[in-house]
């Protein structure tokens, strides 16, 4: 009887350490803000930041939108039409390319 009091005892400790493992090692995530976004509230795919302009490229297939994101003052600043729209990268532009004009590329 001792021994089954003792590995119930140990059992319940082992869950204990485990519930509270998966508490400590979980993400140091929280909410700053809510902000709604153009469009409808669903099929928000790829997004990428550009750490030089704090702007998150935010890509959303059902209104078929590019969004450009201020991260630092929580605001949409851009918001270009792009039918197909899945996924989107920031790449810092060189001196070179500066020159050209951007275009999206459909894939």
């Amino acid at each position: 009887m001792k021994q089954a009091v003792a590995l119930v005892a140990v059992a319940v400790a082992v869950a204990s350490a485990a519930a509270s493992a998966r508490t400590e090692g979980s993400l140091p995530l929280r909410q700053v803000a809510r902000i709604p976004l153009s469009g409808p509230a669903v099929r928000f795919d790829y997004t990428s930041i550009d750490p030089t302009t704090h702007t998150l490229w935010i890509s959303h297939m059902d209104a078929s939108q590019l969004l450009a994101f201020d991260v630092a003052h929580r605001k949409i600043t851009k918001t270009i039409s792009a039918p197909g729209v899945h996924g989107v990268i920031a790449v810092r532009r060189s001196a070179a390319s500066m020159r050209l004009r951007p275009t999206l590329a459909r894939c």
